[in-house]
């Protein structure tokens, strides 16, 4: 099982604590854990609990914490379940995950950002087209539960996007042949 936690629990106020789980410090640390269990040597890992008020993914009213939102973009990962190799993917405190379809029509880049504001820069080769493709950014922040905030367009196989990570977020980038 698992679930955000700090390291010093013993020591934390349980209510900061949980205020911190049901928010983005906690939303970016599933998104991270879920990308790094990927490589992991593991057979089972449990996410600590759907349901439980106070670790759950929803309130005591059923509406979502910031972590149900984690889940929901990495289950929209999963519509991209051929990976992609990435370069510098757990390189510090930025994890990424990126699939393509098995049409091959859209790519999906999952990337974690617990900590400070930066600019990631993709560049993808070889994709399986030529033509004229779109890219969307969905994020999840303090301010926003997985949006649609930006969206460009882009062609050729052979394509770089470069993209401001707010600090302690999570985006999912969709890119599609058109």
């Amino acid at each position: 099982e698992w679930n955000f936690v700090p390291a010093d629990y013993a020591k934390l106020d349980r209510e900061g604590m949980f205020t911190r789980q049901a928010g983005m410090p906690g939303a970016a640390f599933d998104a991270a854990v879920l990308i790094a269990l990927q490589d992991a040597r593991v057979d089972i890992a449990t996410f600590y609990t759907g349901t439980n008020l106070v670790y759950g993914l929803f309130n005591a009213y059923g509406t979502p914490h910031k972590a149900y939102y984690t889940f929901l973009a990495f289950r929209r990962l999963l519509d991209c379940p051929d990976r992609l190799a990435l370069e510098n993917a757990g390189v510090g405190d930025t994890w990424a995950l990126a699939g393509i379809s098995t049409d091959r029509t859209m790519v999906r880049v999952l990337i974690s950002n617990p900590g400070p504001a930066k600019t990631v820069r993709l560049d993808l080769k070889n994709l399986p087209w030529s033509g004229e493709a779109g890219c969307e950014k969905q994020v999840l922040t303090t301010e926003h539960s997985l949006d649609s905030v930006a969206t460009q367009a882009v062609s050729g196989s052979d394509i770089v996007v470069t993209e401001s990570i707010e600090g302690v977020s999570v985006c999912l980038l969709t890119i599609k042949s058109n």
